[in-house]
């Protein structure tokens, strides 16, 4: 889904997914484009919508940071693994 910022002249944007998992779910926020304060007014609505749409948990990854930012809004840190190939 994608979720433009409501101001015409802005290039900010949040895109997302819904993930099922098998015992609830969840929204995944796949990437964040533009000022990070037009995307935290963004990320209202989005809250919004995975409350709406039943979600148990909103959860993104991004470089560490993001997480002051993150923290402002009720996220906290968990761990995340990769492999390289």
């Amino acid at each position: 889904m994608l979720w433009p910022h409501p101001l015409k002249d802005q290039q900010s944007c949040i895109i997302t997914e819904l993930v099922e998992f098998p015992q609830y779910r969840a929204m995944n926020l796949l990437f964040l484009a533009g000022k990070m304060s037009d995307c935290e007014e963004i990320l209202e609505a989005v809250t919004t919508f995975a409350r709406i749409a039943e979600c148990k948990k909103i959860f993104g990854g991004g470089r560490k940071g993001w997480q002051r930012y993150a923290t402002r809004h009720g996220f906290k840190k968990e761990h995340i693994i990769s492999k390289e190939l």
